[in-house]
């Protein structure tokens, strides 16, 4: 049979340790004055108050009276299997982040075992979309010294590139460096007027000059790979290196499991009873 009982408001009660003043039991279960949360009855006054309350107690009984039931018509064998499984996974987890983190400073990637592993498998890095491999300026139309910042952007010269660092500010946008891949789409989304004719020669950049009512655009772009192409190695390459770093954690796992499980036989701590 169920118990259900309700509590007067004068009697008091200690549970773990603190004090308790039980409105009503369903079981062994017990709701306190002190659990239900401020905010059930916070900012309300009188019968208001008292009735959210009364709702919030109600749905408790309710919710504690279907378990009261549950635990007495499901198979409890099974769910303490079930609540062990996730014990262990949660033990395992959290063991193998804080092994991680203490030995994410030693797993080491060098740039042969990167280059390496990229030459042997390259045709498995095949491009998706559209990228480009370009260099950009945008500058106000009336820019006032327009003509001599278009001069050093089209020397291209690494001292033309600290000249404009350094003398011209106020720019509106600025990419000078032209090592990094970025998506075509990417590119066009900031500029609309970019076209790309496959192929284009790659020994020269592909040079754009726009001038609108309000900007000037000065675009270079020195590379283009297209769907299918084979990635660039620059591009790919910090993908490649958390693969191969990821997969040297998880060499150093296995080795470091095999030393506890040697450590472990040799303390008898694992026992082999049938052999």
């Amino acid at each position: 049979m169920l118990a259900l009982t309700v509590f007067s408001s004068c009697r008091r009660h200690t549970r773990d340790g603190r004090e308790c003043r039980p409105l009503v039991r369903v079981g062994e279960r017990l709701l306190c004055r002190e659990d239900i949360p401020p905010h059930i009855y916070r900012g309300r006054h009188g019968q208001d108050s008292v009735l959210a309350v009364n709702r919030y107690k109600d749905d408790w009984v309710t919710a504690q009276t279907f378990l009261y039931y549950a635990a007495r018509n499901v198979d409890t064998a099974k769910i303490n299997r079930l609540t062990e499984d996730y014990r262990n996974s949660l033990l395992r987890d959290f063991y193998e982040n804080e092994l991680r983190a203490a030995l994410t400073d030693t797993i080491r990637v060098n740039e042969e075992e990167l280059r390496d592993f990229y030459a042997r498998h390259k045709q498995n890095f095949k491009a998706e979309d559209t990228l480009i491999r370009w260099r950009y300026l945008i500058m106000p139309q009336d820019y006032k010294e327009r003509y001599k910042v278009i001069r050093w952007f089209n020397d291209g010269s690494q001292e033309a590139k600290e000249k404009i660092e350094e003398r011209y500010k106020n720019l509106l946008a600025v990419k000078l460096d032209s090592g990094a891949w970025v998506p075509y789409e990417q590119a066009r989304k900031m500029m609309p007027f970019l076209h790309l004719q496959k192929p284009y020669g790659r020994k020269h950049p592909y040079r754009i000059r726009k001038v609108t009512e309000s900007r000037v655009y000065l675009v270079d772009i020195f590379e283009a790979v297209y769907p299918g192409d084979i990635l660039p190695y620059e591009y790919i390459k910090p993908r490649l290196r958390h693969f191969l770093k990821q997969k040297k954690w998880k060499n150093s796992l296995q080795i470091l499991k095999q030393k506890m499980r040697k450590e472990a036989e040799k303390h008898k701590i694992i026992e082999y009873v049938d052999k």
